[in-house]
């Protein structure tokens, strides 16, 4: 008998537990539960598929951009801008799945340039300023490469774009042709 009175007493704190988690009430969500949450709480930049259209993308290397995808997760701002797009690109043993190519574009906020500087300089990477461009910048090479692989584009310390491609959708002079016309956008909103 007694066994079954705890085990009553247990399902019954653990039924009022769950009933009242998440529910906006008392013990609930808080009060936050209501306001909107998602992409409309986001800043001007960490919409970066609005912030840097598909058509700058165009401009820069001279030809389509097929899709444009926002990849954004939690507190990654991600942007993908693909030149190549098939419903059957990645060919797997389980069957075709959709993909492309895209060059990719990340709002970095949870690192600083000077720790992702330190973090690529332990692989061999070199970077330089490219002073054409009108906001702060690092170009990042691979050993020795004479063009840049990856183009980062500063707003401060803890806060950079970084774009780079997969899948060869782009040349690396065309990522510095993107980080140029990027560049611009950020100067002068245009």
């Amino acid at each position: 008998m007694p066994k079954r009175i705890l085990f009553g007493a247990v399902a019954l704190m653990m039924a009022m537990t769950f009933a009242g988690a998440g529910c906006g009430g008392p013990g609930g969500a808080g009060p936050d539960a209501d306001k909107p949450s998602g992409k409309s709480g986001k800043s001007e930049m960490q919409e970066v598929c609005k912030y840097f259209p598909k058509e700058l993308v165009e401009e820069a290397i001279g030809r389509p951009i097929v899709k444009v995808e926002d990849n954004s997760i939690a507190e990654d701002f991600i942007c993908n801008y693909y030149t190549v797009w098939s419903e059957t690109y990645d060919h797997t043993p389980y069957g075709d799945k959709p993909g492309g190519a895209p060059v990719v574009v990340v709002l970095e906020e949870d690192t600083s340039v000077t720790a992702n500087k330190a973090d690529l300089d332990k692989y061999g990477y070199t970077y330089k300023k490219d002073d054409s461009l009108p906001v702060d910048n690092l170009m990042f090479y691979s050993r020795g490469a004479k063009t840049p692989y990856r183009v980062d584009l500063i707003v401060n310390e803890t806060r950079f774009f970084r774009i780079n491609t997969v899948h060869s959708a782009v040349t690396d002079e065309e990522i510095v042709k993107i980080g140029k016309r990027f560049a611009e956008r950020m100067a002068n909103g245009k």
